[in-house]
């Protein structure tokens, strides 16, 4: 991995500069594949599309944002906690199809990332060895929350073109006959998202609504 200057880019609400990681190169190697199609890439990392303000606290969509190039090097991603994405969501939600799918993506994202996440097992418990790693857990508020606005965003008709993580926004819900429905009739383009369907659809039939990792370390 070779890494670039950074990239700033400037808050349309107050004008602050942030910045943004930039890679140079990269490769795929150690990359992971989760149930919710994100890749997660330690040797090509990616930058959120949407951007939370350092000064003002407001939220915007990278894309649309002005940007210049920086003259030093950055680390920072942006990613939202799951409480700042709910916020991103409600800020900058819109009538636009598109924008809405991409916000719905940051929510599901923000929320399964508390899962990704791993820590140290504990090193004094004599039931695992001191290199296990463990999952971290949404708390009930956090699950039922997420929930709650999942079903909200999927009255709205979004994701038609996009079958697979439609199937399994259902199967987070806990909605599994529908996941199921839905990906017995999605003919993958992909050799990757064959894998996809049949994962998801192993873990709906066991009535689980946990983001897993299809593939990868």
């Amino acid at each position: 991995m070779i890494l670039a200057f950074g990239i700033l880019a400037e808050c349309p609400h107050c004008g602050e500069k942030k910045e943004l990681f930039q890679l140079g190169s990269g490769n795929n190697i150690g990359s992971e594949t989760w149930s919710d199609l994100k890749i997660e890439m330690p040797m090509m990392p990616m930058v959120s599309p949407v951007q939370k303000c350092p000064k003002c606290g407001h939220f915007f969509m990278l894309r649309e944002a002005k940007k210049e190039q920086g003259k030093t090097y950055s680390f920072e991603k942006g990613w939202l906690t799951f409480e700042d994405s709910l916020l991103a969501l409600e800020e900058l939600k819109s009538d636009k199809k598109g924008r809405l799918e991409l916000l719905t993506l940051i929510v599901t994202w923000a929320y399964n990332d508390i899962q990704r996440k791993e820590q140290e097992s504990d090193p004094l418990s004599p039931r695992k060895e001191k290199s296990e790693k463990i999952r971290n857990t949404p708390t009930p508020e956090q699950t039922e929350t997420f929930k709650s606005v999942i079903k909200k965003l999927l009255e709205q008709d979004m994701y038609t073109d996009n079958e697979l993580f439609l199937a399994e926004l259902y199967r987070e819900i806990g909605e599994f006959d529908k996941c199921i429905h839905i990906l017995e009739k999605f003919e993958p383009q992909k050799k990757n998202h064959e894998l996809v369907k049949n994962s998801i659809i192993e873990h709906a039939k066991q009535q689980d609504s946990n983001v897993f990792c299809v593939s990868g370390k």
